[in-house]
C-alpha cells in the first residue's frame, strides 16, 4: 500500500483507549461523531429477587451463603447423590427435588417446569402461589439446561470458580428495571418464510445465536426479550423483511461515507476500514496498529455485503472484519457465507476479493501488524445516499463499482443459496396456472393480466423457493446468479406464454390450452367423464358449463 508522507508521520492519541491514530483517521473519527443516529424503541425488563439455583454440589451452598440475605431463593436438587449440605441452608430458602423438563424465558420471566406424577408442574408456583416465574437463574448442573450461543439475560451457567464469583458479584446489580434497544423491525408483507402453508426461507431462524426467532405458520416471530442484537437475522434475510434498526442501515452507510470523505479531505490515502462488534481493546488497538479506520458495531454480524461493498464504493481500499475466537458459530457461519457471496460478486467485476477479509483475534492476543491488500483498483468515491433497503443499497454499491470494473461480466454464477438469481421454466410442464405468482413475496413473478403469460423480474428475485414449492407440475428451477447488466436485470421478461383457450360455447377466453389438455388428460379415466358430453363440458367457461348442465337436466325431465 502506498503511504502518505503527511498522514503517517503525524499521529494523535485517542483519549479513551490510548490508541494512536494518524491525523486522517482522527478526522474520520471526528466526522463520525457528527452523525446523528435515529433512535429506536426500547424493551423493558422488570427483575425482582426470585432466584432459581440448579445444582447438586457444594457450589450451591456457597451461592446461598453469599446471596440468601438479599434474594428469595429456590434450590432444585436433581441427584440422589447430591453433595449439597442441606443443614447449612437457611430456612428461608426453598428446596425442591427433581429434574427440569423445560426452562425458558429471560430476565424477570423464567419459566421452569418439571414432571410430578406424570403432570407438568410450574416450579415457581410450588412454594409461592403468587409467583408464576423466576427472575434469575443460576445453573450449576453438569449439563446446563440452555445451550444456545447467546444465552438470555438473567441466566448464568458459570463453568469455573472464577466465573461463579463473577456471577455472585453481578447478581445484586441485576435487580430493578432495565431497558435495552429494540434492535429489529419486521415487515411481514415481504417475508419469504412461507405462503399458503408452504415453507421456504429459514435463514433467520437458523442464523439466530439467541434462538429468539420461531416459525408461526407462514410468518416468523422475533422475541424482543431474547434478541440481543446479533444482527445475523437481518444480514441473512434475502428480502429485508427483518431490518436492523440500531443503528439503521441508512445511518451506518451515511456514517461510512462521511468518515471516508473526511479521511481523504485530511490528506489520507488508500483508506482501510476495520469493522468490529465489541468494545474490546485488542480489536481497537489492532485497527490502530495497522492504520485502519476503526468502525464499532453493536455486533459484527449486524452488517452484511450491502455495507461492505458500499464501503468500497465510498472509497475504501481494504475492509477487514475483526472477530474473536469465541465468536458464536452461527455468527461465524453467517459472515463466511456472506463473504462467499461478496467475493464472487467482486471477482465477477475483476476485483481481487482479498481486500475484503475476516480476521480472528484470539483472547489476550496482542495487536500485531498485518499487511493490507494492495490489489483494489482506485475508484471515484460514490456520493449516493442509500436508503434503508438492503437490496437497493447493495445494487447501488455494485452499480457504482461496476463503472470501474477491471474485467466486467454481464452475468456470473453465485454460490447456492445466494439471494440473487433467476427462475427457469420447463415450458413443456408449465400450464400457466399462476400458483407461483400467488406465493411470490418479492413480486418477481407476475402474470400477463389478460394474456396467459408468466413474467419475471430478476432484480426482485430473492431465490426463496416458494415458487418452485407451489408449482404443481414441478416446472420451475432456481438458478443463483448476479446480473450486472441493468437492462437485463430490470426489464420484465416473459418466461412462458400460451394461446388462450376459448370457451367452445361463447368463445370467451378463460384458460390456456395446456391447462385444458392437462385437466382432460387427468379426468378422462374418471367414471363421471366417460361421455363426450362430459368431456366437452370441461372445455366451457364456468358460466356456460353451468347452463349446459341444467339444460341437460331439463331435457331429461321432459
Amino acid at each position: 500500500m502506498k503511504n502518505s508522507t503527511e498522514t503517517l508521520l503525524k499521529e494523535e492519541l485517542d483519549p479513551v483507549s490510548g490508541a494512536s491514530f494518524n491525523v486522517a483517521i482522527t478526522a474520520a473519527l471526528n466526522a463520525a461523531k457528527e452523525i446523528s443516529i435515529e433512535p429506536t424503541s426500547l424493551v423493558s425488563y422488570q427483575c425482582k429477587n426470585n432466584v432459581l439455583i440448579i445444582g447438586d454440589d457444594q457450589r450451591v451452598t456457597h451461592v446461598i451463603s453469599q446471596l440468601s440475605a438479599l434474594m428469595a431463593m429456590t434450590v432444585l436438587i436433581s441427584s440422589k447423590e447430591s453433595e449439597v449440605d442441606l443443614n447449612s441452608i437457611p430456612g428461608s430458602v426453598s428446596i425442591a427435588y427433581g429434574k427440569l423438563t423445560s426452562l425458558s424465558g429471560y430476565l424477570g420471566n423464567f419459566n421452569a417446569e418439571l414432571t410430578v406424577k406424570g403432570k407438568q408442574v410450574n416450579l415457581a408456583t410450588v412454594y409461592n402461589t403468587k409467583l408464576s416465574s423466576f427472575d434469575l437463574v443460576i445453573d450449576l448442573s453438569n449439563k446446563p439446561m440452555l445451550k444456545q450461543s447467546l444465552l438470555p439475560f438473567g441466566y448464568f451457567s458459570p463453568q469455573n470458580d472464577f466465573e461463579l464469583e463473577e456471577v455472585i458479584r453481578t447478581l445484586p446489580d441485576m435487580l430493578g428495571e432495565f431497558e435495552k434497544p429494540k434492535f429489529f423491525e419486521y415487515n411481514a408483507d415481504i417475508c419469504a418464510h412461507g405462503n399458503s402453508g408452504l415453507k421456504a426461507c429459514q435463514r433467520c431462524i437458523n442464523a439466530c445465536p439467541a434462538e429468539a426467532i420461531i416459525s408461526i405458520k407462514d410468518l416468523i416471530k422475533v422475541n424482543p426479550y431474547l434478541c440481543q442484537g446479533g444482527g445475523t437475522c437481518a444480514t441473512v434475510c434475502p428480502t429485508g423483511a427483518i431490518q436492523y434498526v440500531y443503528p439503521r442501515l441508512q445511518d451506518t452507510l451515511g456514517k461510512i461515507r462521511c468518515m471516508l470523505k473526511a479521511y481523504y479531505d485530511a490528506g489520507g490515502e488508500d483508506a482501510a476500514i476495520a469493522f468490529y462488534g465489541e468494545e474490546e481493546s485488542v480489536l481497537y488497538e489492532q485497527a490502530a496498529l495497522e492504520n485502519y479506520i476503526p468502525f464499532q458495531l453493536e455486533e459484527i454480524a449486524s452488517i452484511g455485503m450491502e455495507v461492505w461493498l458500499s464501503a468500497f464504493a465510498f472509497g475504501a481500499h481494504d475492509v477487514v472484519l475483526l472477530t474473536h475466537e469465541n465468536t458464536a458459530p452461527e455468527i461465524n457461519e453467517t459472515l463466511d457465507t456472506q463473504l462467499s457471496y461478496a467475493h464472487t460478486i467482486m471477482e465477477g467485476m475483476g476485483f481481487e476479493s482479498s481486500c475484503l477479509h475476516k480476521r480472528v483475534v484470539k483472547n489476550n492476543e496482542k495487536a500485531t501488524e498485518n499487511n493490507k491488500s494492495e490489489s483494489f483498483n482506485v475508484v471515484t468515491p460514490g456520493t449516493f445516499m442509500a436508503l434503508n433497503d438492503k437490496r437497493s443499497a447493495l445494487r447501488m454499491a455494485v452499480d457504482h463499482l461496476y463503472l470501474f470494473a477491471p474485467k466486467p461480466n454481464d452475468i456470473i454464477s453465485l454460490p447456492a443459496g445466494a439471494p440473487f438469481g433467476e427462475v427457469q421454466v420447463n415450458k413443456e410442464r408449465c400450464t400457466l396456472c399462476m400458483a407461483c405468482v400467488s406465493v411470490c413475496p418479492a413480486k418477481a413473478l407476475g402474470d400477463g393480466t389478460d394474456l396467459p403469460q408468466l413474467k419475471f423480474s430478476e432484480e426482485n428475485c430473492v431465490q426463496c423457493g416458494l415458487c418452485s414449492s407451489a408449482c404443481p407440475e414441478t416446472a420451475l428451477t432456481l438458478v443463483s446468479q448476479y446480473n450486472f447488466d441493468p437492462r437485463l436485470k430490470r426489464n420484465q421478461k416473459i418466461l412462458h406464454e400460451d394461446e388462450p383457450f376459448c370457451c367452445t360455447k361463447c368463445a370467451k377466453p378463460f384458460a390456456t390450452h395446456a391447462v385444458i389438455d392437462n385437466i382432460v388428460g387427468k379426468l378422462s379415466g374418471h367414471s363421471m367423464f366417460q361421455s363426450d358430453e362430459a368431456i366437452n363440458r370441461l372445455k366451457m367457461c364456468e358460466d356456460c358449463r353451468v347452463i349446459d348442465m341444467f339444460s341437460g337436466e331439463m331435457n331429461i325431465r321432459h
